[in-house]
């Protein structure tokens, strides 16, 4: 990874040129790495327009996609907002209105006052029903079969109100909210790497299921930053933007939300796009800064965005600062973060026995039934059959991190019909291992996603027991 380059359209250059210290983005990089509870997956600190650093440990790539959770909902947010730019919706519009063929026979007063507001500002007067999309097929249908109270007066978060306003954008445009952006925002952006699960309905899903690169994320960041413009281009309306990034609605915790997206606590003016496990893009105005950051964290890497906060954007100056040591130190760091690896031997001593041999797993949410082993000099390859009858051909390296790609989908924490439409089936996984005293242990990650586990294998008068740690759970479990 170099410091200093163009990528996809987006100037790199030096912290100090732009008012911050290489020192303080190196102090918060280093922290970030040192944090137990999660996985840093990839950061992109922005500011006046250009990239001063990108943290990208290994096995991690600056191109690759992440799922972004709730992040997602930002850009239905943009896309309501160039639908209303275009004439083609209001926000006073009723929601009803858009889907008559699938009403209630008896529409209750409530839900024919709904509006695309009421969605936008998470108001609708329907309760979350999070199991929605897990068990129906037709979303729409079954979310206006719900109870539905005064809408516009209590905020109560729910992916099914981004999921509606999805298709209501998809009904008034005729095209899938993903394609939308891609037309209008995308491609003025240079951003080429956009995916978006769908749902059983040929929607696209609206409140999750977006995938982007850390830059991409950043650069739409930036586009929010600088009240829709990009490159002297109103790509969507100053005065949406100004909407969008309001205070709208006080939340159930004391905060504000806008038009589908926070009030950003840490840093003064701030908002930020926010999803699950501690994706987020945090737009600084009076700083004139973006952070985006992926990760897998167990405690919605709220420790992770108050280092961001305290050591890079209020820290940031309004005049050049002087390049020296600390820019050198910063990129050498760069180039040697890595997650960390598994130590021990590269030899599987009494674990020699079991290659070859089909071992069996408890079932387990990963969805994997079993795994074969089998050593070729330092490298250790894995094969995991699944539920589905699919393998996954996985290569380990001792003390180092190797990368193959798969077809098969790797383990997601959401549940939803046709989970992964929309998705190309061309996943990364790396992984490593070491066999330490009378364990052997395999460390297994999908970069360009965000599930990790590892695998702890001991042996006692001749039986294996596994012990599986999923980067998204708290407690281990056997397998």
């Amino acid at each position: 990874m170099t410091l200093f380059c163009n990528v996809s359209g987006q100037e790199r250059v030096s912290p100090e040129s732009q008012g911050v210290s290489s020192k303080d983005i190196k102090e918060c990089f280093d922290s970030l790495m040192n944090i137990t509870h999660g996985e840093v997956h990839d950061v992109v600190v922005m500011r006046h327009g250009k990239v001063l650093a990108e943290l990208c440990p290994k096995p991690f790539v600056p191109e690759y996609r992440h799922t972004l959770y709730s992040v997602s909902k930002t850009f239905v947010g943009v896309a309501v907002g160039l639908a209303i730019d275009e004439n083609r919706l209001r926000l006073t519009d009723r929601v009803a209105a858009f889907f008559p063929e699938i009403m209630p026979d008896s529409i209750s007063v409530n839900l024919a006052s709904m509006t695309v507001r009421d969605l936008l500002t998470m108001t609708s007067g329907v309760s979350p029903d999070w199991n929605l999309r897990n068990v129906h097929e037709h979303w729409l249908k079954n979310f206006f079969k719900k109870p539905v109270q005064k809408p516009g007066v209590e905020f109560k978060y729910d992916s099914m109100a981004s999921y509606v306003l999805s298709a209501i954008v998809q009904r008034v445009t005729g095209m899938k909210v993903i394609d939308y952006l891609n037309k209008k925002v995308f491609s003025v952006l240079n951003i080429n790497d956009a995916e978006w699960e769908c749902s059983p309905e040929g929607i696209t899903a609206g409140g999750w299921g977006l995938r982007l690169s850390a830059l991409s994320m950043a650069k739409f960041g930036q586009l929010l930053l600088d009240k829709g413009r990009w490159n002297g281009v109103q790509v969507v309306s100053e005065e949406w933007i100004r909407l969008m990034m309001s205070e709208q609605q006080v939340t159930g915790d004391g905060g504000f939300y806008g038009f589908h997206i926070w009030k950003h606590d840490g840093v003064d003016g701030a908002y930020r796009a926010d999803g699950a496990f501690g994706q987020y893009i945090i737009i600084a105005p009076k700083e004139d800064m973006v952070v985006s950051v992926t990760q897998s964290n167990r405690g919605n890497g709220v420790t992770e965005r108050r280092l961001i906060d305290s050591l890079i954007i209020r820290k940031a100056q309004n005049v050049v600062l002087k390049e020296g040591k600390d820019l050198k130190l910063l990129r050498t760091a760069l180039q040697k973060y890595s997650m960390p690896l598994v130590g021990g031997k590269a030899s599987l001593g009494k674990f020699s026995v079991f290659q070859g041999e089909e071992i069996w797993f408890a079932d387990n949410d990963m969805g994997w039934k079993s795994m074969t082993l089998e050593k070729k000099g330092d490298l250790l390859k894995i094969s995991i059959g699944t539920r589905d009858g699919k393998r996954i051909s996985v290569e380990a390296g001792n003390k180092e991190w190797r990368t193959l790609f798969t077809d098969v989908c790797p383990p997601y924490s959401i549940k939803a019909k046709c989970r992964f439409d929309g998705i190309s089936r061309n996943f990364a996984v790396a992984a490593c291992y070491g066999r330490e005293k009378d364990a052997l242990v395999i460390k297994i990650l999908f970069p360009d996603w965000i599930s990790g586990v590892v695998l702890t294998m001991t042996e006692k008068n001749g039986f294996l027991n596994i012990e599986a740690k999923e980067n998204l759970k708290k407690n281990a479990y056997k397998l």
